[in-house]
């Protein structure tokens, strides 16, 4: 076969695939062997989508939704209503339908805001740890990620913020209930960020995807929703994935100012064109489906068996029970990084983070997200959302017998 003679882009070589579902595949390709691996990388609910969901779905192939017509790229009117009403009514924000867009995911709503947002050489301020792809979207649209750092229990502050902003800084990203650690914001650190933001000209994305997935009984926060000048700054990322298990259908939303919404469609436009008909369908039924307590409990129960199991590591501990989301972000003691990083095979995985997921992996057939990734290579991410919670125990105990 002969050799390529393509030139890919410096950028797209510095971009690394998604560790998450890279790791995926990985765990696909043991189980397909028949080795028995506890998964605990997956970002996606446990639960089945309701069945009401999955009946709309069937029914929108049925009335003939498949024509581009039915998809128009910055989502129907009557979705986009609706996603108004529901910023009104939840979130304390009043958008009209034309400053809401709809994408394909959360996920291509975020990289359309940054591509809209950004020139070349802005920076982007992160709170650290991070969603392994916000850095990577800021840097395929030309900005650069300025990393915030957090105390042990991943809880950023006003002051730590401030200190990153220079005069490139044009961003403020936040993301809360926080992937990995779990950690939301409350309203007194939210209005200190908005002040910022307001004395600094930054503008914020907000990223609420776990909004509804929240253990600690508090309403949560957009940040949109503390005023008129930092409304006209933010825009307010969220979709149905999580609430409503639909990771694979790809259903996300955003709003904010008109002018900003106009140029993420123009954006979406031009590349991924909008979400299928059958998603903008479905999503328009979510909205008649409350995310229960039924469902919440759910996340509960394994939320806690994952808190008790992990008082029980020795090697590894979780700084506080998380607030929100689905995931445990685990840290290694130093003794057990000394002992990963001495070991004879350390060079075949990377970072000492690294080297933990693939001890576990390879040797005790759990396989966990490497911390690095997500801004901290002492810790490694652990997802409790398992159909079966009686897995949970189950992957600590191999945990625990690792290391």
């Amino acid at each position: 076969m002969a050799e390529s003679r393509i030139r890919v882009s410096r950028l797209a070589q510095s971009i690394p695939p998604s560790e998450t579902l890279a790791t995926s595949a990985k765990v696909r390709v043991l189980q397909s062997k028949g080795v028995p691996v506890i998964d605990l990388t997956v970002g996606e609910p446990h639960l089945d989508p309701p069945q009401v969901l999955r009946d709309k779905a069937k029914e929108a192939v049925d009335l003939g939704l498949t024509r581009y017509k039915h998809a128009p790229v910055n989502g129907s009117l009557e979705l986009r209503t609706r996603i108004a009403r529901k910023f009104r009514e939840e979130n304390g924000i009043d958008y009209s339908p034309e400053e809401v867009t709809i994408g394909n995911g959360a996920k291509g709503v975020l990289d359309n805001a940054f591509t809209a947002l950004l020139d070349p050489g802005d920076e982007v301020l992160i709170i650290s740890p991070y969603w392994v792809t916000t850095p990577q979207q800021v840097r395929l649209a030309g900005g650069t990620p300025v990393f915030v750092p957090t105390d042990r229990d991943f809880m950023p502050t006003v002051e730590g913020v401030e200190a990153k902003i220079t005069s490139k800084t044009k961003v403020l990203s936040l993301n809360s209930p926080n992937n990995p650690t779990g950690t939301k914001y409350r309203e007194k650190l939210l209005r200190g960020f908005a002040d910022l933001a307001i004395t600094h000209d930054l503008v914020v994305v907000d990223d609420g995807i776990y909004e509804y997935i929240s253990f600690d009984g508090q309403k949560h926060v957009s940040i949109a929703s503390l005023g008129d000048e930092i409304r006209a700054r933010t825009i307010s990322v969220n979709g149905h994935s999580k609430s409503h298990s639909i990771p694979g259908w790809r259903d996300g939303y955003a709003g904010g100012p008109e002018n900003a919404i106009n140029v993420m469609n123009n954006v979406q436009s031009q590349r991924s064109g909008g979400p299928s008909a059958i998603t903008q369908y479905v999503a328009l039924a979510a909205f008649d489906v409350p995310f229960d307590s039924e469902r919440l409990e759910s996340f509960r129960v394994r939320r806690d068996l994952m808190v008790r199991e992990a008082e029980d590591l020795g090697t590894l501990s979780l700084p506080k029970p998380p607030e929100g989301a689905f995931y445990g972000f685990l840290e290694m003691s130093e003794a057990l990084m000394d002992k990963l990083r001495k070991r004879a095979d350390a060079s075949k995985y990377g970072s000492v983070s690294e080297i933990a997921a693939g001890v576990l992996l390879d040797e005790a057939h759990v396989a966990v997200m490497p911390g690095k990734p997500f801004g901290s290579d002492r810790h490694i991410r652990v997802s409790n959302a398992l159909k079966d919670p009686d897995d949970i125990p189950k992957a600590f105990a191999k945990i625990r017998d690792a290391f």
